[in-house]
């Protein structure tokens, strides 16, 4: 039985997932910016994030002035990574 973001990639449908209290949003992988693929396998992990997500929801997770760690950055894209089935 396909898993939920397979099916979610299968029909072009977003997938949402909570982190922090917060609900995000992100499309299926085939909608994936190549910027953002780029990024990723350049180890850029905030610019991949940051394309992933988009501005709005990008400020959600770290709101002007306020200070977040790589370990929330890792936490966040594990998040993505798992709504998605894109392997760690």
């Amino acid at each position: 039985m396909p898993s939920t973001a397979a099916k979610a990639e299968a029909t072009g449908q977003s997938q949402t997932f909570e982190h922090d209290g917060v609900t995000y949003s992100v499309p299926p992988t085939s909608e994936w910016d190549m910027d953002a693929m780029e990024a990723y396998e350049r180890d850029h992990i905030v610019t991949c994030v940051r394309l992933i997500l988009g501005p709005e929801q990008f400020e959600k997770f770290k709101p002007k002035g306020t200070k977040r760690t790589l370990g929330d950055l890792n936490a966040l894209f594990d998040k993505i990574q798992k709504a998605t089935d894109v392997p760690n």
